[in-house]
């Protein structure tokens, strides 16, 4: 089968991809990685077939980090000034991805892309999505933190239905964030469709949930067909997968150390997590 795997996002999104990919390539399917062109150096000295996707992005620009990881407003400047301004690009590198120069059996798709489901749409191409954490489901029943509104977990211990209030909260709140998609979709002759935030961007066939049951278990209001399939582990640079030499030597010379660390993104704004990490004896 030749599978497109797509997300955008930086290597926390990606890496789990490059995963999936490098063991279908070893069962004998063709896949290939839709993801932005910064990706490539790292993606095709592993044998893989690569497509760039826009919007591309700058691992290291932490004027964007610092905007995405805003407590109030960083998830609406993330889609809005930052993925939806490209929505178009994305969906016709997507499209080329998924039809030139063959076409695609199935495409896999990360929550971020949200021209997917578009695509697939328009192409009648077969198409699974996956997760990276509970929270992307959003549950009524397993309701996640909402960084503006902290407290409103504590009242889901002790309100019954609060999940649900915090549900169609988070649902009203951003109610007018998709317009870009449903412009799109009236632009290219669709529906409007479900809510691209919450219900569109999961697959009606296949979901993958790649995390761990300690984080999360099934509810009842996850989407059909979820799976929780674990993690999927990727952690090289270009294929090389050796640490570098001082670290190495660091690790030599003593216990085992336990490490505190961010995501591939949030490490570029990471406010005082390291203050509030170390122990309070340190030297």
């Amino acid at each position: 089968m030749r599978i497109i795997l797509s997300n955008i996002g930086t290597l926390g999104d990606i890496n789990p991809l490059v995963a999936i990919a490098i063991e279908l390539k070893r069962r004998g399917h063709q896949p290939v990685m839709a993801v932005p062109a910064v990706f490539e150096p790292k993606i095709r000295p592993l044998g893989l077939e690569f497509h760039a996707v826009r919007p591309d992005i700058d691992p290291t620009n932490n004027v964007l980090v610092e905007m995405i990881y805003d407590v109030k407003h960083g998830t609406e400047h993330g889609l809005r000034d930052f993925l939806f301004p490209s929505l178009r690009q994305t969906c016709e590198d997507l499209r080329h991805a998924a039809t030139q120069p063959e076409r695609a059996d199935l495409l896999l798709l990360g929550e971020l892309n949200y021209a997917g489901p578009v695509v697939a749409e328009v192409t009648g191409i077969p198409w699974a999505s996956y997760v990276l954490a509970p929270l992307s489901f959003f549950s009524a029943f397993d309701p996640p933190v909402l960084p503006p509104y902290q407290r409103l977990a504590r009242a889901d211990k002790a309100v019954p239905g609060m999940g649900r209030i915090i549900k169609r909260l988070a649902r009203l709140t951003t109610s007018r964030w998709p317009e870009p998609i449903y412009e799109l979709r009236r632009d290219l002759g669709l529906e409007r469709g479900r809510n691209p935030l919450f219900d569109a961007k999961h697959s009606p066939h296949l979901v993958l949930a790649l995390f761990s049951r300690v984080l999360g278990i099934e509810q009842k209001d996850w989407p059909a067909n979820t799976q929780i399939a674990g993690f999927c582990y990727y952690d090289s640079d270009s294929g090389n997968a050796k640490l570098p030499p001082q670290l190495e030597k660091f690790l030599a010379q003593g216990d085992p150390p336990v490490v505190f660390t961010l995501g591939s993104a949030a490490v570029l704004a990471a406010g005082k997590f390291y203050e509030h990490s170390a122990p309070e004896n340190r030297c």
